[in-house]
């Protein structure tokens, strides 16, 4: 339902930023890593931190 959002976010801000998406199922590790308990969950990194996240349609 958000890969609408999602995919305009990575044309809007091409060049700009990174935008991506991970199946949290094939990878767990990196979902345990980021806390990841609901879907989808969206997080924004800077410097390899997370700086905001928001959880669940927004």
């Amino acid at each position: 339902m958000m890969m609408p959002v999602v995919e305009k976010l990575a044309e809007t801000y091409d060049g700009k930023v990174k935008v991506g998406k991970v199946n949290s199922d094939e990878n767990n590790q990196l979902a345990a890593k980021y806390g990841i308990m609901s879907i989808p969950s969206f997080l924004i990194i800077k410097n390899g931190e997370v700086v905001d996240s928001a959880i669940s349609f927004l």
